[in-house]
């Protein structure tokens, strides 16, 4: 068989699954790092970004939108804490790893369809 199937035949299996397991625990530890990026977890787990690549597409997503949904997540859990009323948005949003507020709001807003200071109030 060709390169490219060998490879899709490997995302398949038990061992990819397991790495893809690690790669998300990875990810929900370091998920605040504004630095993650597909090459910093592909080094850590000592693969290529294509293969991480790969692992995302065998769930249908990709690291990016998995990465953003996550740290999306955290965000909205925080804003729907009466705890954290006090603490600015912005500073909530940059603490959960993104670094371009206007993209923040904009992406928060496209996937929650309320702002993030609606979602507040």
């Amino acid at each position: 068989p060709n390169d490219q199937t060998s490879k899709h035949r490997e995302v398949k299996g038990t061992l990819p699954k397991m790495r893809l397991r690690a790669i998300k625990a990875d990810i929900a530890a370091h998920r605040t790092r504004p630095d993650l990026s597909l090459d910093w977890i592909a080094r850590r787990h000592c693969i290529s970004g294509s293969y991480v690549r790969a692992l995302f597409d065998q769930e249908s997503t990709s690291f990016t939108d998995y990465l953003v949904t996550r740290r999306l997540s955290r965000v909205h859990r925080i804003l729907s804490n009466p705890l954290y009323r006090d603490r600015p948005i912005s500073e909530i949003a940059i603490e959960s790893g993104f670094n371009n507020l206007s993209w923040f709001y904009r992406a928060f807003k496209r996937r929650f369809e309320i702002t993030p200071s609606d979602l507040r109030s």
